[in-house]
């Protein structure tokens, strides 16, 4: 119920459905831990954010599971952009991205692929932004997250609004 709280812009939602009980051996629990960090991360409560994260993070490697170490990395992602720490954000980016190849976990491989575009069109690195954002399109789509998919594709309209490319700005959203 979290994440489709999350996905249809309800993070205060989320974030109580998130708090409800899962077993700590469970490694639900941890991904939960968090997909809760990311649910107030939304709602601008950072430390609060930032203490799931860093709970997830352990509660996956206790529990030796890619999936939760993929959503953990990516909580710690966020919060290492909100801190002002792009290097952080880059490597728990490329770590999120990683674990969740190992994983099989195709909904978070899709959501970090298109974080990683938005990441890299803030910065000015459109080309590199635009190979993400494509790759996130490509996964996402067929598999029906279209949250997911609509967040690229707005990466990526953007990117084609700032590079003039103003037509297919127009097609891309």
């Amino acid at each position: 119920v979290g994440n489709i709280d999350h996905f249809r812009g309800e993070a205060d939602l989320a974030a109580t459905s998130y708090a409800r009980a899962i077993p700590a051996d469970d490694p639900v629990w941890a991904s939960t831990l968090a997909w809760r960090s990311g649910a107030c991360w939304l709602l601008g409560r950072n430390d609060e954010a930032k203490q799931l994260a860093l709970q997830a993070h352990e509660a996956a490697h206790a529990l030796k599971s890619d999936r939760a170490l993929a959503t953990a990395h990516t909580a710690l992602a966020m919060v290492a952009l909100k801190d002002g720490d792009w290097r952080a954000n880059g490597l728990h980016y490329q770590q999120a991205l990683r674990a969740a190849e190992r994983a099989g976990d195709l909904l978070q491989r899709c959501r970090v692929l298109a974080n990683l575009g938005s990441r890299h069109i803030e910065n000015g690195e459109y080309s590199l932004g635009l190979e993400y954002t494509n790759q996130a399109i490509t996964l996402a789509e067929p598999c029906g997250f279209a949250m997911v998919a609509a967040l690229a594709r707005c990466n990526r309209a953007e990117v084609w609004l700032r590079t003039g490319v103003i037509d297919a700005a127009g097609h891309a959203a």
